[in-house]
């Protein structure tokens, strides 16, 4: 089929056979004829493997003789294609792995999925994955851990969560209805184990709680919660549960305090539930309590006030009245805003936003959601919001309360604040002159490469004191501006002018001063004289020989070049120059002249062909004839032999009846275009 003395043949050969025989479902060929002879050589075996694991892997197809898949495992393992070997002992028919060599991959390489998948599918054992990985999710010394138990301990929840719920994992689908309730049932039992398999003598109680519970409590309470909505969860099964983990809440040295108050409120949740179950003890609640509101504790604050919401969302504080003087005496300002979100107090939730040194940051979205609400008390509490962020103040300011963006202005002390306060506030008050021109004036101190741009984009200055500022700031530019919207174009010119001949000097940034200087006069040409802005900038830009330069200068329409010249030549300051001199001026005066040329004739063609077009249209109407009417268009009478006028259009009128009119006054009274 493939001649294996060739190792390009096989190379090519061996996917195409893949191809043909999968499209023709002709498996058989693979596991036959073409595996027998690429067995024995290890490169064309090679091609082999590779293309049958992408086959699998595609899902493509399932079912492979056990000596091809023991091959294909080997070559990924040594080959370190883990993931691809995970996947493919997923999609393979458990029937065709040699399930020994299965299990020992996947815990050599810690395929979790792999493993479950095989101790589910082809032992139908669903306790096992759980008795071999859980004892396999511990902490570090200082309490983290690493990535890969991690990877496992939220592979194992989601399988408990399946387990419970009748749903199979890592494969889709659902576990056999005939198993689900025995599944079930042993997967309850086994997490309320008083000790594990291979127990050591100083183990704790219910160890594959504690474990689950200390690697996250949260997520492990939520399997519960799915497993207990489940109406195929047996009361019974709950009530042991809650017994177990109410245990555990009064005897848990490696539990933390903010998992202590999760679990609790766990349980008050569903005692209030179902009212069969026992309810906690309250001094178990006053000590959990207690430990989570601790200044001693260790416990991030954060993860002991999400503990605390929890068990006040559980209903299991009795006098509610004093949560809040609680809260507060520990610190737990989010703890203090959901109770006032809860009461509707709008107030104290924007104190404990500002009393909150970590969210703090926040207070700029709560007054974003409520503006109407925190106007009085953003203005009460400025020096704290400008403190926190006076960009967002100052964006809070100009977007919802714009009427007070004045007053805030003149009551901060300093011009720094001033300017970020307004940095903030300007995109949405920019219609008012004073405030722009005071922006500008910051502006011009603090940030003076965004001045221009401002400028370019906001016409709300007092010309005057903006001018000032960008004086001050040696912003010419912006000055020039300034200068042309007064109406002083020869200032603009002089000033900008003056720059260019310093940057001449300096050497630097010409080009950029040519194309504003170039610009401005274009812009003036209307006011302003040619002798004094093109002659002088034609002079300037002569010295330095460069034709790119004088180029910008040539390309200006407005530019009358020959008289320039004539001028440029008699001028005093070059009298003394020679033609070489003068070889760019000239040679850009050439290059524009056969441009203008070009364009003269263009337009020269365009005028006649159009001329003609008329003519040749005048011609042909001349040439029709027109019938010569019996009535008035005006008066409606018989034409006898007095004189009479005929149009174009067919109307006639007596000579009387049209008196000086040189037009058909029927068509211009009836509206019909000729």
């Amino acid at each position: 089929m493939v001649d294996m003395n060739n190792s390009i043949n096989y190379k090519e050969g061996i996917p195409i056979v893949f191809d043909i025989s999968v499209h023709l479902q002709k498996t058989s060929l693979l596991f036959n004829r073409l595996w027998d002879g690429v067995e024995l050589i290890e490169s064309s075996c090679k091609i082999y493997l590779e293309c049958l694991k992408n086959y699998l892997l595609e899902g493509q197809f399932d079912e492979v003789p056990t000596i091809i898949v023991q091959k294909l495992f080997t070559y990924l393992s040594h080959t370190n294609q883990l993931e691809e070997l995970e996947k493919c002992i997923l999609n393979v028919k458990v029937e065709c792995l040699d399930i020994e060599q299965s299990l020992n991959l996947s815990r050599v390489h810690a395929l979790y999925d792999g493993l479950i998948s095989i101790w589910t599918r082809a032992l139908e054992d669903y306790l096992a994955p759980l008795q071999e990985l859980i004892p396999k999710i511990v902490a570090l010394p200082n309490g983290e851990y690493i990535d890969n138990t991690m990877k496992l301990g939220n592979k194992i929840l989601i399988y408990l969560s399946g387990c419970l719920l009748g749903i199979a994992y890592p494969n889709r689908g659902y576990i056999p209805q005939h198993l689900q309730d025995t599944v079930r049932n042993n997967i309850v039992q086994f997490l309320c184990s008083h000790h594990s398999i291979k127990a050591n003598d100083d183990e704790d109680i219910y160890p594959y709680l504690r474990i689950l519970l200390k690697f996250n409590t949260t997520e492990f309470l939520n399997v519960f919660s799915m497993a207990f909505s489940d109406s195929r969860f047996m009361s019974q099964q709950k009530q042991r549960i809650c017994c177990i983990l109410t245990s555990l809440t009064m005897n848990s040295k490696d539990l933390k305090s903010n998992q202590l108050g999760l679990v609790y409120a766990f349980i008050v949740r569903w005692q209030q539930e179902d009212g069969n179950f026992i309810k906690p003890d309250k001094h178990v609640f006053e000590t959990i309590t207690s430990m989570l509101i601790s200044t001693e504790q260790t416990t991030p604050i954060e993860d002991r006030e999400k503990a605390f919401i929890q068990l006040i969302r559980s209903g299991a504080f009795d006098n509610s009245s004093d949560l809040l003087q609680i809260a507060e005496e520990a610190k737990f300002y989010t703890v203090c805003r959901e109770i006032c979100s809860e009461r509707g107090e709008f107030s104290q939730m924007f104190k404990y936003y500002i009393l909150d040194d970590s969210n703090k940051y926040q207070i700029f979205s709560l007054i974003s959601s409520k503006p109407e609400h925190f106007e009085q008390l953003s203005y009460n509490n400025l020096k704290v919001l400008l403190e926190i962020d006076t960009v967002r103040c100052g964006v809070i300011f100009g977007t919802f309360y714009p009427h007070l963006v004045c007053d805030v202005f003149n009551q901060i002390k300093t011009n720094y604040q001033r300017f970020l306060f307004l940095k903030g506030a300007i995109p949405y008050v920019n219609s008012d002159v004073k405030l722009c021109t005071r922006y500008l004036e910051l502006l011009c101190q603090h940030e003076p490469n965004a001045v221009m741009d401002f400028v370019k984009m906001n016409d709300s200055l007092h010309l005057t004191e903006a001018m000032a500022a960008t004086k001050t700031a040696g912003l010419d530019n912006v000055t020039a501006i300034f200068l042309e919207r007064l109406g002083d174009f020869q200032g603009a010119f002089d000033l900008l002018f003056g720059k260019l001949k310093e940057a001449i000097l300096q050497a630097n940034a010409v080009e950029e001063c040519t194309e504003v200087l170039v610009a401005l006069a274009q812009r003036g040409s209307a006011v302003l004289d040619p002798k004094t802005t093109w002659l002088p900038i034609l002079q300037c830009l002569l010295s330095l020989q460069s034709h790119d330069h004088l180029q910008k200068v040539l390309d200006n329409s407005d530019l009358n070049l020959a008289t320039e010249m004539h001028l440029l030549l008699n001028s005093t300051t070059i009298v003394k120059g020679t033609v070489g001199h003068f070889r760019n001026l000239i040679m850009g005066l050439i290059d524009k002249c056969q441009y203008e040329q070009d364009v003269l004739k263009s337009f020269e063609t365009l005028l006649h062909g159009d001329l003609h077009s008329k003519l040749a249209e005048a011609i042909n109407v001349a040439k029709q004839g027109v019938s010569n009417p019996i009535i008035c268009s005006s008066c409606n009478q018989k034409i006898f032999m007095e004189p009479m006028f005929v149009f174009r259009c067919g109307h006639g009128f007596h000579s009387d009846c049209l008196g000086l009119n040189t037009t058909c006054t029927y068509c211009i009274s009836t509206n019909i275009q000729l």
